[in-house]
């Protein structure tokens, strides 16, 4: 547990460290949530445009963190074993543009609910199932939920698309 934990406070402190220099970032932040708790926890790869994907650590209670730099777009990928992989997309280009939240860092908590997964499924299918992205000037949040989730194969692959 102790590990878990240090784990976690290293990467936030190396993720922070390594975003400093790059002007605002946004805090993406929430709870990972299991049709099938019996499994463990789930796990998180974020995948920022123009970087590798890196996997980013999850609190034995689904707690997860993750930072984005201002102007950017990004994947962020939920899965665990017996479950669908969610994956919700992010864009943080217009993050910092308002009057209200000029050169100050932006919060954003959701939960993400695994189901889990049909038999006939193969690994490495991926859902979008959502897209988080700020209103140019206003400082306000445009969320976008789909019920009937998009399939594609990498998060790399949904950020050129969109």
């Amino acid at each position: 547990m102790n590990t878990l934990r240090n784990a976690l406070i290293g990467f936030v402190l190396i993720t922070s460290t390594a975003f400093a220099g790059q002007g605002t970032v946004v805090n993406f932040h929430g709870r990972v949530h299991l049709a099938d708790p019996t499994v463990g926890t789930g796990s998180l790869v974020l995948t920022i445009e123009g970087q590798n994907p890196e996997v980013v650590p999850v609190s034995a209670n689904g707690a997860f963190r993750v930072f984005v730099p201002d102007g950017r777009k990004a994947a962020l990928s939920f899965s665990s074993p017996g479950h669908l992989t969610k994956t919700v997309l992010v864009e943080t280009t217009n993050a910092s543009r308002s009057t209200k939240g000029l050169g100050k860092d932006r919060k954003v908590e959701f939960d993400v609910m695994l189901s889990k997964s049909a038999s006939d499924r193969g690994p490495g299918d991926e859902h979008l199932v959502g897209l988080i992205r700020f209103l140019n000037g206003s400082g306000l949040l445009k969320v976008i939920y789909d019920p009937a989730p998009v399939a594609f194969r990498s998060g790399t692959e949904l950020i050129a698309k969109n």
